[in-house]
């Protein structure tokens, strides 16, 4: 074997071969500084556990090189009770960084871990249980001590549970992620990057306005408008980049980051995602006055009371910012979401600076389609997904009179024909030879606009 091998995963798959698995990594050449244990979902978690916990207490020394060279060790889908953990603490002990991912973990697990005494980074993802007890959500025991792993920087925290006390005794970390806030988090005064699932309260937020050397922050989800209030401003006086999954505009608006270099607004194309809620069009104008020039896509969905064309007239100011566009290849985005009434006088009201536009689950009236081809010259991709509704008379004339030439590419919806895109190229093909100028390229396929790359 390669003995320069960096990443190495041993796939524990029954229990009879645990042993085995472990002595064929530890006798080999291999000096892998990163080491997954994984098994398959199902029964028998409990004796492979105990084979692993076996064969980590009898390796031989001409043995534990390889198995003290692992700085990285991540275990998926295992039952670790605290026997397992405390092997793992005697064998592995040059660990830096400790993952464990849908993992039933014993409460009591820190004692293990706080004998490794160069770990920095640890993540949680699994179920707490105490010893005989249950991993019932509602019943789970809270994981505690976590503040005597001394040179913990780093934790994350996804369905784990913690003791609340513990977690704010923690003033080393300088990166948190965590399913909530919790009281005690403006403590952590060293913290540079936050991510958080959940608010519960306005106190929250003021927790981390105070903190004073917050650079990244990312929130899964938005306080409600009756824990923030209408008058409310928030300053961040260090933050250089704001990850949001959903947020009104009047809130965005609210946010002052003085330092601020990117901003991502509901970009997840694994679900869907609310984006930019636009509740008022003044709160949209303000943001896109200011805060959203670090925004290079936008994912707009309106409340009832806002009209569309009030929505992007409020847009049209919006300009990213040299910084903003830097950090993607697909330029500046817009995308809509289930908008029924789109019409050409829509079209007419956006930035003209746009790259990349996309319709999801949008109808589009005849005639719709006249701006793309005429007046938003700087268009590279045009998007009509999951059944975007689109004449086919715009697509010819599209095909035949865009000004963007070759530049610009149109995914049609995945439902879409072959034939039909082919029809199209073809059509522009035609244009192009007559004009002397190639038209645009036409795709019947699902093409997920502004991916972070």
């Amino acid at each position: 074997m390669d003995g320069n091998i960096k990443y190495v995963t041993i796939h524990l798959r029954q229990a009879s071969t645990v042993e085995d698995n472990i002595e064929l990594f530890a006798r080999s050449s291999i000096r892998s500084t990163s080491l997954s244990l994984s098994r398959p979902y199902g029964p028998g978690s409990a004796e492979v556990a105990s084979e692993l916990s076996s064969a980590l207490s009898i390796p031989s020394r001409k043995h534990l090189a390889a198995l003290q060279a692992v700085m990285e060790l991540h275990l998926w889908s295992l039952q670790v009770p605290l026997h397992l953990s405390m092997a793992l603490a005697a064998i592995f002990r040059r660990l830096e960084n400790l993952s464990f991912s849908h993992c039933e973990l014993h409460h009591l697990s820190r004692h293990a871990w706080q004998r490794l005494k160069q770990l920095s980074c640890l993540k949680l993802r699994g179920t707490v249980k105490s010893a005989g007890g249950s991993t019932d959500a509602s019943a789970q025991p809270r994981l505690g001590g976590l503040q005597f792993i001394r040179g913990l920087t780093t934790l994350k925290l996804d369905t784990v549970k913690v003791v609340n006390s513990s977690l704010a005794a923690c003033t080393q970390l300088t990166r948190l992620g965590g399913p909530s806030a919790f009281p005690g988090l403006s403590q952590l005064t060293q913290l540079c990057r936050v991510r958080i699932h959940k608010i519960s309260s306005l106190s929250n937020v003021a927790a981390l306005t105070s903190l004073p050397h917050l650079a990244h922050l990312k929130l899964d989800f938005w306080v409600s408008s009756d824990q923030l209030g209408s008058s409310q401003r928030f300053m961040f006086p260090s933050l250089e980049r704001l990850e949001l999954w959903e947020v009104k505009a009047s809130y965005l608006a609210a946010m002052d980051c003085p330092q601020l270099q990117h901003m991502e607004i509901g970009i997840d194309f694994d679900r869907a995602t609310p984006g930019l809620v636009v509740d008022s069009a003044l709160g949209l104008r303000a943001c896109a006055d200011g805060i959203l020039h670090h925004c290079n896509f936008v994912e707009l969905t309106r409340s009832p009371d806002v009209t569309l064309t009030a929505m992007l007239e409020a847009l049209a100011p919006w300009q990213p910012s040299a910084a903003a566009l830097s950090s993607t290849r697909w330029g500046m985005g817009l995308r809509l979401d289930n908008e029924k009434q789109i019409s050409a006088s829509h079209l007419e009201l956006l930035p003209t600076g746009l790259h990349n536009l996309t319709f999801t689950g949008c109808t589009l009236l005849p005639g719709a389609l006249h701006p793309v081809a005429t007046r938003l010259t700087q268009l590279r991709v045009l998007n009509l997904q999951d059944a975007s509704d689109c004449s086919a008379e715009d697509l010819q004339l599209l095909a035949c009179q865009s000004v963007q030439g070759r530049r610009l590419t149109v995914h049609l919806d995945r439902s879409s024909e072959d034939e039909f895109a082919s029809s199209l190229q073809g059509l522009s093909d035609m244009a192009g030879r007559w004009s002397g100028r190639p038209g645009p390229r036409f795709e019947a396929s699902y093409f997920v606009p502004g991916v972070k790359l």
